[in-house]
């Protein structure tokens, strides 16, 4: 069975001949940061420059050497950015958004000003001033094309593909998070028009790259953020009414575009919310955050049985940056158990892998999971 075979199957909700491995292929989370990755490589002995595969999370793009090593079966096909050419600027504002991101103590970037966060009264007049970016000066549909078709000629991994943000993340950058949470019930009408506007331009782009990668990618995923470790940011009767429809459409509308799977990166308690992902079309849940409220793999994997395959699980919080080597490998035996049986899992952290993460955890995470993810 090929790399991208095995992922498939596993899509399919199947088991394929073993568990298949994910580094990096959404690197917006279930990735490695910048700095934790030069230390993997220099415990591996390669001899690399790293590139950035995604600016505000700070991960890098896996060469083939990693992967082939930790026998990972999952390739990005996001376009990166070379270090030294974004140089990690203490601020910086994102061109298309207007945007004001601050450089944190672990190079990850925060949010501190959108252009929308001042206005104390929005209106809808507020949206239609604004300068609204273009699809294609988001993500460049020509060097997604290239990218895509490249690795496919050289790989048989499957091919994954970061989407922009959905617009509940998206409306709270633009807003800030105090302003975006109160308009949802003092400002409805302009909320409702904001995420609406994102929607549009999400759906928009994210069609022309699944048209520009053509059959070059086999897992499209969003990230869309609602939830904390112990409760969801809103009333979950309201996330129903508000922005379920908004996430449906955008998977409706991408499927007429691919054949490729559609997943959905939530961090925090979601359990309470698989059936509505499973509802909106999402073929996958990732990162499956492990300390969060009610996210026990039991439950989790008897709620989401033959309506969604799982993608991540193994705490990269505790169990990477503190435990042992041994209970990294017991854990991973345990979610493999879990999580595993009867297919559909796809195994990695269950968020980026950040810069106090000893290399050696990473490398028994990888390689506990090749000796006990084989299903034959």
């Amino acid at each position: 069975m090929t790399r991208r075979e095995r992922v498939l199957k596993a899509l399919d909700l199947k088991k394929p001949d073993k568990v298949p491995l994910d580094l990096g292929s959404y690197p917006g989370a279930t990735s490695i940061n910048v700095i934790a990755y030069k230390n993997l490589l220099e415990y591996l002995g390669i001899k690399k420059d790293a590139e950035i595969a995604h600016i505000l999370m700070f991960t890098a793009e896996i060469h083939d050497e990693v992967l082939d090593i930790l026998n990972i079966d999952t390739k990005s096909v996001k376009p990166s950015v070379p270090l030294n050419d974004f140089n990690t600027p203490a601020k910086f504002e994102d061109p298309n958004w207007k945007i004001i991101w601050k450089k944190s103590s672990d190079f990850t970037y925060a949010p501190v000003y959108g252009p929308f966060q001042d206005i104390a009264n929005p209106t809808l007049d507020d949206i239609t001033r604004f300068t609204w970016p273009k699809p294609h000066e988001i993500e460049d549909p020509l060097k997604w094309k290239e990218k895509a078709k490249r690795i496919r000629d050289e790989s048989e991994r499957a091919l994954v593909a970061r989407l922009p943000m959905g617009p509940v993340s998206q409306a709270q950058f633009l807003r800030g998070f105090e302003g975006w949470a109160t308009d949802l019930y003092i400002n409805s009408e302009f909320s409702q028009a904001l995420h609406r506007r994102i929607t549009d331009i999400w759906i928009e782009t994210a069609t022309g790259i699944a048209d520009s990668v053509n059959e070059n990618v086999d897992v499209f995923i969003v990230g869309d953020d609602f939830s904390l470790q112990e409760q969801a940011m809103m009333n979950p009767e309201l996330y129903r009414q508000l922005f379920k429809p908004l996430l449906k459409e955008m998977v409706t509308k991408l499927k007429l575009h691919t054949r490729a799977k559609i997943g959905l990166h939530v961090c925090g308690t979601v359990y309470e919310f698989i059936d509505d992902f499973a509802e909106m079309g999402f073929d996958l849940l990732n990162p499956l955050q492990s300390n969060a409220k009610d996210m026990d793999p039991e439950k989790i994997k008897a709620r989401s049985s033959g309506k969604l395959a799982l993608w991540g699980g193994i705490d990269s919080r505790e169990l990477l940056s503190r435990g042992s080597r041994e209970q990294v490998r017991q854990e991973v035996r345990r979610k493999i158990d879990i999580l595993g049986n009867s297919g559909g899992y796809i195994l990695c952290a269950d968020h980026n892998i950040l810069v106090n993460v000893p290399p050696g955890n990473v490398v028994t995470m990888y390689e506990a999971a090749l000796e006990y993810g084989s299903y034959v």
